[in-house]
């Protein structure tokens, strides 16, 4: 996989709103760099990356769920 700058963080939108895929739990604090999301150019953009904006800045973007990313994971603390 080519690297893409960003890094799924396993949300979408659903319905306007932005949830978790693993449990569906909603999104409660939120970190878009200005002016997003979007759905740039009318594109469907329904998934949030972390992306680095340089300068130690990261920040979110919606993107095309079909776009290929890394991904971050949450792991147990049992693990």
């Amino acid at each position: 996989m080519q690297w893409k700058s960003g890094f799924w963080i396993g949300m979408t939108e659903r319905s306007n709103n932005w949830t978790f895929v693993e449990d569906g739990a909603p999104v409660t604090w939120f970190n878009w760099y200005p002016g997003e999301p979007n759905d740039y150019q009318g594109m469907l953009e329904e998934c949030a990356l972390l992306y680095y904006r340089g300068n130690f800045s990261w920040t979110w973007t919606d993107v095309s769920c079909s776009h290929e990313n890394h991904v971050i994971c949450e792991l147990d603390n049992e693990l």
